[in-house]
């Protein structure tokens, strides 16, 4: 049986078709970064707050990182549907980023800014797709002298075991709801209680329609924030729930979709839970979808 996976709410049928007309690929970019430009280095930005952004406003260094350690976590959430839920066994330890992608942070490698929200750059930059954020993190990767992860199609340069390789890349759904959870059981990384979702994610009731600033909010006990809201967040290689205990889960067969998680400024509070999952096109752009880079532990 399937996972529980559904479009966005807010994407009603009329809204879908209006962003696609003018968010689908052909959107004209300054470059194609999903057929791996070269590296030109940019300015660093300046911080919205006027001073050094407490994370995010400058090019992606090692220090944004937070180290995970393999473990075992039960994936899902038994309310949503029956099977709904799994034992992950992650193998591989791993380097999760402490917030998403911001806009400073994209600008500094790719000299240019996609995003609807502009002006911001603690801000997560979004309106890229799935193939952008790959492509970036391929250029991060190369940047810093890494094998590159992924060709231009999502499909891995080296190997077909994504937790083996080296560079830069997104996480899999797995490692994404692992590092979410961060040892808790909740629905939220903060509890049960729906009142205090505010005080880890920008949503619906709090956002003021549009992205925030990032690391605002509570981190998890891993030490990262905006796992919750904001905006979604691309995955890479979903996990499927076969109903039985798995290992390093990692479905390379959803081409046509790619699974988001942790919900956005647009969405409800319930939209932000640990285990909400919702896919899209991976060539859509749209300004509620971003994303966070990690990288396997050697």
């Amino acid at each position: 049986m399937k996972p529980p996976i559904r479009l966005l709410p807010a994407l009603l049928l009329p809204s879908v078709l209006a962003a696609c007309a003018w968010s689908w690929p052909t959107w004209p970019w300054p470059r194609d970064i999903s057929a791996n430009p070269a590296v030109v280095p940019c300015p660093t930005p300046t911080s919205t707050t006027g001073k050094p952004g407490p994370l995010g406003s400058a090019p992606i260094t090692a220090t944004d990182f937070v180290a995970i350690d393999p473990g075992t976590f039960v994936m899902g959430d038994a309310s949503d549907r029956p099977r709904a839920t799994q034992s992950v066994t992650l193998t591989r330890g791993f380097f999760m980023q402490k917030t998403h992608v911001t806009q400073g942070q994209w600008q500094a490698l790719m000299c240019f800014n996609p995003s609807d929200f502009q002006g911001c750059a603690d801000c997560p930059v979004e309106r890229v797709n799935w193939y952008d954020a790959i492509g970036f993190a391929n250029a991060l990767s190369r940047k810093e002298g890494l094998p590159e992860v992924y060709n231009s199609d999502g499909t891995l340069k080296t190997g077909t075991d994504i937790y083996a390789t080296t560079g830069y890349r997104l996480p899999t759904e797995a490692e994404w709801e692992y590092a979410y959870r961060a040892g808790t059981t909740t629905r939220w990384y903060n509890g049960d209680d729906e009142s205090k979702v505010g005080d880890i994610a920008w949503f619906d009731g709090n956002s003021g329609s549009k992205t925030q600033p990032v690391a605002q909010k509570q981190p998890n006990a891993f030490g990262l924030y905006d796992m919750a809201g904001n905006v979604w967040q691309w995955t890479d290689r979903a996990a499927d729930y076969p109903g039985g205990a798995v290992t390093d889960p990692a479905d390379p067969e959803y081409t046509w979709y790619r699974v988001i998680r942790g919900g956005s400024w647009r969405v409800d509070a319930s939209s932000t839970r640990a285990a909400s999952r919702y896919y899209d096109s991976p060539g859509i752009r749209i300004g509620r979808v971003g994303f966070r880079l990690a990288r396997s532990r050697p």
